[in-house]
């Protein structure tokens, strides 16, 4: 058995670093991705659960709280996950006036929805705030339920944390 040579010695370690250093971007990357499919599948949600059954016409404004405490305008990737729906816009284009919320653009009935910031709970599974604005009496910051479900994410409802 040959003894270690210092210059040996110290190289371990510095491969090691190297490697681990290589895989962070890809993690983190990922990460980024699956936080956005959280936050898109919990909007749908939210599209359904306050549009779909009651104001149709309505424009969707869309805003992402990114633990900043306050929902700001996704950017344009994130906007094109809702190509199909050519009622949604960013937050910032749309406006609360003495009758609700509506688009700044048109004048048009619009509500104000957003989501985050994601609480992992675990891979597959995450609490994620929801928000809901139409008018000073039309106001919901619900808390959902998300689970991957065969490779999607899904909304589960509304979190109801037990009392005791």
């Amino acid at each position: 058995m040959s003894p270690l040579r210092p210059e040996r010695v110290w190289s371990w370690p510095v491969l090691l670093a190297v490697l681990g250093c290589a895989g962070t971007p890809v993690v983190a990357e990922n990460r980024h991705r699956t936080e956005a499919d959280v936050l898109e599948a919990t909007l749908r949600y939210e599209i359904v659960q306050f549009l779909e059954n009651e104001d149709r016409d309505a424009m969707v404004c869309v805003g992402l709280d990114r633990d900043l405490g306050e929902l700001a305008d996704p950017d344009r990737d994130f906007l094109r996950r809702f190509a199909d729906r050519p009622d949604v816009r960013r937050k910032s284009e749309c406006a609360a006036g003495p009758k609700g919320v509506v688009e700044i653009r048109s004048g048009k009935a619009a509500v104000v929805l957003g989501a985050g910031p994601v609480e992992w709970l675990g891979e597959d599974e995450a609490h994620v705030k929801g928000y809901f604005f139409r008018s000073e009496f039309g106001t919901a910051r619900p808390v959902y339920r998300v689970v991957r479900e065969n490779d999607r994410w899904v909304v589960l409802g509304p979190f109801l944390p037990s009392i005791e």
